[in-house]
């Protein structure tokens, strides 16, 4: 029954706090549920050169555990994309206000 609630994408978004995430999957496994989002592309600043740029260079998953949700255990699996700037050439994660910076 979570996971059929969860897996409506305004609701997840706002009992998550996940403000402009898309929800793209919910999976369940006994008491664990994973959620997986990524945010909208959008242009980003590179922190190199201040050149805006919307070209991704490629995506990472990260895992945000430890999480809970009426009992069952959480993990947000973060589809997060690493833009290349069309002008100095250097990569850089994408910015995401609504979830925390999770390192490598």
């Amino acid at each position: 029954m979570l996971s059929n609630m969860l897996s409506n994408s305004n609701y997840t978004t706002e009992i998550l706090d996940l403000q402009g995430a898309i929800v793209k999957n919910v999976e369940t496994a006994s008491n664990k549920l994973t959620v997986h989002v990524e945010m909208p592309v959008t242009e980003h600043i590179c922190p190199a050169c201040s050149c805006k740029t919307s070209r991704i260079h490629d995506y990472r998953v990260r895992h945000i555990k430890d999480l809970s949700v009426a009992g069952h255990s959480l993990t947000l699996a973060y589809r997060r994309r690493r833009y290349r700037c069309t002008s100095c050439g250097k990569c850089f994660p994408e910015k995401t206000p609504s979830l925390p910076d999770v390192g490598k």
